[in-house]
């Protein structure tokens, strides 16, 4: 005869609602804590490869620079023949992604064709991104003295009296190649879990908080300003339009 209260006692009960319930709400609690910082760590992969094409760039300006009797080239091209400081260093480059950081939304430019009726050398420049801006001379009649200038007026590699210490290249939104950080219509990129990453002028890229790159004239602190070649303090309405800039970048209006 079977032993059926021995088969019977086998039988291994469900859980209950109240186990399964407790179980959904510990995953819940885990993903809350963990997927923070997974995507933390996803930005700051992001941020390195950011890091990483703006050093290229740095180096790509430099043999522009060396190839330029040691003077960097402008902002905005000084000759029908090129554009902007993108085209101008692409032959050093050779490539369009280098000039994008994984993280700014900002797209391409439209693609350049310096020969198109102007007597340029034939050369079709292709669409390149737009994640990165040159530190230039403001425009609109504020006065900024930075590594680029926009025009017939390039700046000398000699003029640069603490190379460490200046801006050459930083993130930025806007479809433009420069950057005047008194200018309020720049919109600068602080998307690296508050941070940017800044190319400076002896070639190392450095992450910082834009409020820690400017200085002013009447009780700035110990900061120093980063944006001019002899880091002059900004003063009065310069400094006070470069605070709009780094606001607008954090989104404070």
């Amino acid at each position: 005869m079977k032993n059926y209260r021995a088969i019977a006692g086998s039988h291994r009960s469900a859980f209950t609602l109240i186990e399964l319930l407790v179980v959904i709400a510990i995953i819940a609690i885990l993903a809350a804590i963990l997927f923070p910082v997974f995507a933390k760590a996803r930005e700051k992969a992001r941020q390195t490869s950011c890091a990483s094409n703006m050093k290229q760039l740095g180096l790509a300006v430099m043999q522009y620079v060396q190839d330029s009797d040691e003077t960097y080239p402008s902002a905005w091209g000084s000759d029908v023949c090129t554009q902007t400081w993108r085209q101008m260093v692409y032959n050093y480059v050779k490539s369009a992604d280098v000039y994008r950081c994984p993280s700014n939304p900002a797209g391409k430019d439209a693609a350049w064709d310096p020969a198109a009726g102007n007597g340029c050398t034939a050369r079709v420049y292709p669409q390149i991104w737009q994640s990165y801006s040159a530190n230039s001379n403001s425009v609109n009649g504020l006065n900024q003295n930075a590594p680029f200038a926009n025009g017939n007026s390039p700046i000398a590699l000699a003029t640069i009296q603490a190379p460490a210490q200046v801006i050459l290249l930083t993130e930025a939104l806007a479809p433009y190649p420069d950057a005047s950080i008194n200018n309020t219509g720049v919109q600068l990129f602080a998307g690296h879990t508050q941070q940017t990453n800044l190319l400076f002028c002896d070639g190392h890229v450095k992450s910082m908080r834009l409020s820690q790159t400017i200085n002013e004239t009447d009780g700035g602190g110990s900061r120093t300003n980063l944006w001019s070649i002899d880091n002059t303090p900004l003063s009065g309405g310069n400094f006070s339009n470069a605070q709009t800039v780094i606001n607008n970048a954090y989104g404070v209006k």
